[in-house]
């Protein structure tokens, strides 16, 4: 008897340790649980492991393109619709700008148009672009700046604008760039004559005359322009005559010499605003340049020497 009651108590004792053990074994992973869910991540407070990325690649050097001089066919520039020589000189350089407005006078004063852009630099008056004819900088004047009804293209061989820092090398009034002109000559023995004209709106005509001829060691050039409008409103007509002529001679011992002279007469007025027009406005000009040109030649070896003289008269009504 005493056996089996040590037997049957013995059982509910081992049940009872064994409940005892679970319980606090699920105690404790419900303890690390929670401290494990308080506790703050390892990955958290810690940061990612910084990536590196390397790009390799070649760079080729080339060379800056905008401050390239570029030059224009004078055959060019006289098939151009553009009434005067800049405007049709600005649609080919890509970095020239000049403004106009009617038909084809831009004028002078207040009220005047063409001033020459280039790379953002210029404008009016036209005290940082030369216009560079012939060798013989064009800035004479009160103010010291070009006239752009003073250029046509009858006898121009081409057109150099330089739009780089090379400018400097043309004076002062060359910070933002220049404009080289160039008259053509005939280069086979014999003469020609050109003749153009033409008729537009607001009642614009236009005539021009050219005769070119080399005769041995003798060459000739000599041109008339002549230029009549309207006007694009009224008050806003006016006229353009310009005379050139050139004479070239080859002497002996690689000298040769040029004579060149060149008259404009420029008329014209300053309609205003349209809110407040002017009646009286109106500009007569006269310009006259000679220049002299000696050049001796010698193998690679060249000098050059071209004495000038620039007169204008201006007489505006306000």
């Amino acid at each position: 008897m005493s056996r089996s009651f040590r037997a049957s108590t013995c059982v509910p004792f081992a049940l009872a340790i064994a409940g005892l053990s679970r319980w606090g074994f699920a105690q404790s992973v419900e303890t690390a649980a929670s401290q494990a869910d308080r506790a703050p991540s390892a990955s958290a407070s810690t940061p990612p492991a910084a990536i590196e990325v390397r790009v390799v690649g070649e760079r080729k050097q080339r060379a800056d393109r905008t401050s390239d001089t570029v030059r224009v066919g004078g055959e060019k520039l006289r098939a151009s619709p553009r009434p005067t020589l800049l405007e049709a000189l600005s649609q080919e350089v890509p970095d020239m700008y000049v403004p106009a407005r009617g038909a084809a006078i831009h004028g002078v004063s207040s009220g005047a148009t063409g001033g020459i852009h280039i790379r953002g630099m210029g404008g009016s008056p036209n005290s940082q672009v030369v216009v560079v004819e012939d060798g013989v900088p064009d800035y004479q004047g009160l103010f010291g700046h070009p006239i752009p009804d003073a250029y046509v293209g009858f006898l121009l061989d081409d057109a150099l604008v330089v739009r780089g820092g090379d400018s400097v090398l043309y004076g002062t009034n060359a910070m933002g760039g220049a404009i080289l002109l160039r008259s053509r000559w005939r280069k086979q023995d014999g003469w020609e004559v050109e003749s153009d004209s033409s008729a537009g709106s607001y009642s614009t005509l236009r005539q021009s005359v050219a005769v070119l001829g080399n005769e041995g060691r003798l060459g000739v050039a000599g041109a008339v322009h002549a230029l009549r409008s309207d006007g694009h409103r009224l008050g806003a007509g006016g006229g353009n005559l310009i005379g050139q002529f050139a004479l070239r001679t080859r002497l002996g011992g690689g000298w040769e010499l040029t004579l060149r002279e060149k008259a404009m007469h420029l008329t014209g007025a300053d309609p205003g605003p349209v809110t407040h027009p002017n009646d009286d406005h109106t500009f007569d000009v006269w310009r006259d340049r000679v220049s002299l040109q000696a050049v001796w030649r010698s193998g690679l070896a060249q000098v050059r020497v071209q004495p000038f003289h620039s007169s204008e008269s201006r007489f505006t009504s306000a």
